[in-house]
């Protein structure tokens, strides 16, 4: 006996469902807000920029031909998003001390949420 096989296309339904977006909150490089998002966008605006020096000093780590051994970036670029240590620890009731260990990630998704 032989079987065939005969894959199913699933269907579709006649109308999608609409979708409503509510709301929305963001921080990108460059752009703080949506109205900065949209205008960086629409003004075609990059937001990669050498790394601040606020954040580290990229001389130590950049070498535009690095060996293997030194370990070394071979970029001193990136997007950053400005004022990462401008988060309230106070609001989230969370000690300075704790929020200072905290991933950034997870300071900057309680922010926006």
């Amino acid at each position: 006996m032989t079987s065939k096989h005969n894959p199913q296309t699933p269907s579709l339904p006649d109308k999608t469902p609409d979708i409503a977006i509510v709301g929305l909150s963001l921080r990108f490089p460059g752009a703080d807000n949506k109205h900065q998002f949209w205008h960086n966008l629409s003004h075609k605006i990059s937001s990669i920029s050498e790394v601040p020096v606020e954040r580290w000093d990229w001389k130590k780590y950049y070498d535009p031909k690095p060996d293997k051994q030194a370990q070394k970036s071979i970029s001193k670029w990136g997007g950053f998003i400005g004022d990462i240590a401008g988060f309230d620890a106070g609001f989230f009731a969370i000690s300075p001390k704790e929020a200072q260990s905290m991933d950034p990630q997870q300071r900057l998704s309680m922010e926006l949420a």
